[in-house]
């Protein structure tokens, strides 16, 4: 027979009334089947009573319920819709909630008066650890303090993010009341102020309009930043630098860091992947990945499994690195990407152009293929990854091979900005292809040009491979 029961391990006991009213009412009858933060005792009864007369240790099933580690389901940028309206509905896990009592503790003696001096807190993690939430939080509870101490609601605060129409495009078309400003547009002072992508800053320039002087007009600065995330050469978002701004700028700098994966199973893969990029010591067996993840053998393979998974799931995208020319931004009718193997051709357009098309494409749309610029920030339930040879895996001298022309021969960004900017362009290389990798919530088909790359992928990160 098959038991039901639920274990809410962050989920406040006090609360627990709520969650059968309304609606919810008719689910009263398994009440004493769900168990709460503070009921662990109680559960530990309930699961004696699941064994059989020969098996009453449940001592494994303890350990494993009250001792790992748990991911709650991932919040993505739909949350920014109900960040003013239902604050109370965004849940934060220890990593985020050491990060945010300190934070508000700042926010709090600021509006006191009692703030001394500027403060700064930068807060790192790879995609997944939640940093973008914190962000969105973080201004819902200024807004609330204010409310509170305030007759005058005069909000002095922003969300703010380094020039990336795509991710502004979406969250304008999410729509929920905060509003998403570019940081070099900001002007005047805040008393907080909150960087998310900030590792793709530009400048720190002190001079006005620059990202230096921007900073130095707000109390309370919030960085969210990943140095594993800059793609570009002129993208100096650094941890150290910002330290070291920082510190020449007066501020008082806490540094936080989110290890914790935020989005639902992602399990080992982050780590996995980051193995893979950058090297380091060699992962045990089995290999928890969290993620479904499929190797096609064929483009056709990977387009009819998308097809497919588009039928009940419209948040999946194709991705790959910008190696071929984006002709369709001029031309609506031409083909940008094509692929033949054997007697099938894989054709697709670049991502659109204009805010209300990508908007449109980010919603639901596997008919074009986004690049990099159209992937930071963004995640989707399942992603479709054409890994080509610019970046490739040399099985004889057992190191990565960087084919540069290959992209920057199209892409005009990335070229100037490696030309003018002494920059390490293999490890802006493997950046791409991490920040593509970490796309995916649910699950990734991934095709691969070169032979020996896919071997070591599967090598690394496919369980039972090592």
């Amino acid at each position: 027979s098959v038991t039901a029961c639920q274990y809410l391990f962050n989920f406040d006991a006090t609360y627990k009334e709520e969650l059968f009213e309304g609606d919810f009412e008719k689910y009263r009858h398994d009440q004493d089947k769900m168990f709460c933060m503070g009921e662990e005792g109680r559960f530990h009864e309930f699961l004696k009573h699941l064994f059989s007369a020969e098996e009453k240790d449940c001592s494994e099933a303890v350990s494993v319920l009250f001792e790992d580690n748990y991911r709650i389901t991932d919040l993505d940028m739909e949350v920014f819709k109900d960040i003013t309206n239902r604050p109370e509905s965004i849940r934060l896990i220890e990593d985020q909630i050491n990060c945010m009592e300190c934070v508000n503790m700042s926010i709090d003696r600021l509006l006191a008066g009692t703030l001394d001096r500027k403060q700064m807190f930068i807060v790192t993690g790879a995609a997944g650890t939640g940093k973008t939430i914190v962000g969105f939080k973080l201004i819902s509870d200024y807004c609330q303090a204010v409310r509170e101490r305030r007759l005058n609601t005069e909000y002095k605060c922003a969300y703010t993010l380094p020039r990336s129409r795509t991710i502004k495009a979406v969250l304008d078309g999410i729509g929920g009341g905060l509003q998403t400003v570019f940081l070099n547009n900001l002007k005047g002072s805040f008393e907080l102020l909150v960087v998310d992508e900030a590792h793709r800053v530009t400048d720190f320039d002190r001079k006005k309009g620059g990202t230096g002087h921007i900073l130095n007009q707000a109390n309370i600065v919030v960085v969210l930043q990943d140095d594993n995330q800059r793609v570009l050469g002129n993208e100096i978002g650094t941890l150290d630098n910002y330290r070291r701004f920082a510190k020449e700028n007066g501020f008082t700098v806490q540094i936080f860091g989110l290890k914790l994966q935020k989005r639902a199973g992602f399990g080992g893969y982050v780590d996995n992947i980051d193995r893979l990029i950058y090297g380091g010591e060699a992962i045990s067996c089995p290999k928890d990945n969290g993620l479904q993840i499929q190797v096609c053998e064929t483009l056709k393979d990977m387009e009819t499994a998308v097809s497919e998974r588009h039928q009940s799931e419209n948040s999946i995208k194709y991705y790959t690195s910008y190696c071929w020319e984006w002709k369709s931004r001029n031309d609506s009718n031409a083909v940008d990407i094509s692929i033949t193997e054997g007697d099938y051709t894989f054709q697709k357009q670049w991502n659109p152009y204009t805010a209300e098309e990508q908007f449109r494409w980010y919603t639901d749309s596997i008919d074009k293929v986004g690049c990099i610029y159209t992937a930071q920030g963004l995640g989707y339930d399942y992603i479709a990854l054409i890994w080509w040879d610019d970046l490739r895996w040399d099985c004889t001298q057992n190191k990565w091979i960087v084919n540069l022309d290959k992209v920057t021969r199209f892409d005009s960004q990335l070229r100037s900005t490696i030309r003018n900017h002494s920059v390490n362009y293999d490890y802006l290389m493997k950046n791409i292809y991490r920040v593509l990798l970490t796309r995916a919530k649910k699950g990734i088909y991934i095709w691969f040009k070169d032979q020996d790359t896919k071997k070591h992928f599967e090598e690394v990160v496919l369980p039972g491979n090592a």
